[in-house]
């Protein structure tokens, strides 16, 4: 008989559907004792401070230790645990194993270049709040992730190089208490993987998989959507480049509905229905679910910043693969 475990501490990685589990999933489970995201708000927010206080000291530790009492094993989930903060992982790590000891570990990897591309079309989509101007990938990739191409290796670890976090916290907890699981089996073998996190959560498959509905959308930045916004976006007047209708490059390129999509929009925006950003928006997901859509396709035609986060992740992963036994080269994480 396997060994009894009674918590589960998962790592949410960026981009691998962790908000997702979280809000339809994980708080919905009610064998385990849910703490994070989307559980009881006063309760999270005080577990949040594992990750956020630089010092962190026995006292601190005590006065937590009343949100992890409790009748049920307890489910703990956050992306702070993989993510960069001042406070490095392991000492993470230590937090979180002296508030839930005897715990199974979980870890959740994707392909580090298409986590790049998905992180890069998020922060392009939050352009519709923030109102900040439009990055090139280069530029992008430079201010956010650069200081792991540059050497200067002050920050954590970056969360693209899950295979380096997977064997940093198989070494720490021990290959025993570690289970690792690829997004990619969320995407293409969906039924598997959700029923490893019931598993998890103590419940049946088929009550996971109706919380969860039909929620794969796998999107991607094309580089027909790229080459929208590199031409457009760069302009601070939305209201001029929606109306001058420049769009010949892709109007000819699609179908003729897109120039009738594009009238619509407009016109939304002309009779004040809806301002000029999110029209712009509206067009660049229209390009942009219209456009070519081959896997990794934006990142190879940057060579430096391919080679990049080859060059970070690789040994990880190749560490991840050996240790166990998954087939990444399935979902060409090589």
């Amino acid at each position: 008989m396997g060994r009894h475990y009674r918590s589960i501490i998962h790592i949410g990685l960026p981009k691998t559907a962790t908000t997702l589990f979280q809000e339809r999933l994980f708080k919905k489970a009610a064998e385990r004792h849910y703490i994070g995201p989307g559980a009881y708000k006063k309760c999270y927010s005080q577990a949040k401070r594992i990750f956020s206080a630089e010092t962190f000291e026995n006292q601190d530790i005590e006065s937590l230790k009343d949100l992890f009492i409790t009748d049920k094993p307890i489910f703990f989930s956050d992306e702070a645990i993989g993510n960069g903060t001042k406070v490095p992982r392991i000492e993470k790590y230590n937090r979180v194993s002296s508030l839930i000891p005897n715990a199974k570990w979980v870890i959740t990897l994707r392909n580090p270049l298409d986590m790049l591309e998905s992180i890069y079309l998020w922060d392009i989509h939050s352009l519709k709040r923030t109102r900040r101007h439009f990055r090139s990938l280069e530029r992008w990739f430079d201010s956010r992730w650069g200081a792991y191409t540059s050497g200067n290796h002050k920050c954590n670890v970056s969360p693209v190089d899950g295979g380096q976090i997977a064997k940093e916290l198989t070494i720490y907890a021990g290959r025993d208490d570690v289970d690792v699981l690829l997004f990619e089996d969320f995407i293409y073998r969906k039924e598997q993987y959700v029923a490893q996190f019931s598993s998890y959560l103590g419940i049946e498959t088929d009550l996971s998989l109706q919380y969860l509905g039909d929620t794969i959308r796998n999107r991607r930045l094309t580089r027909d959507g790229y080459s929208f916004l590199s031409c457009f976006a760069k302009s601070n007047d939305y209201a001029s480049v929606l109306i001058s209708l420049e769009f010949k490059e892709w109007r000819d390129a699609q179908e003729s509905c897109f120039e009738e999509k594009v009238s619509i929009i407009l016109e939304k925006y002309l009779s004040g229905q809806q301002e000029a950003g999110n029209c712009f928006f509206e067009i660049f997901d229209f390009v942009n679910s219209n456009g070519v859509d081959l896997p990794r396709n934006l990142i190879h035609d940057f060579p430096l910043i391919y080679e990049a986060v080859r060059e970070i992740t690789d040994a990880g992963f190749c560490w991840v693969k050996n240790e166990f036994g998954l087939d990444l080269d399935k979902y060409e994480y090589f």
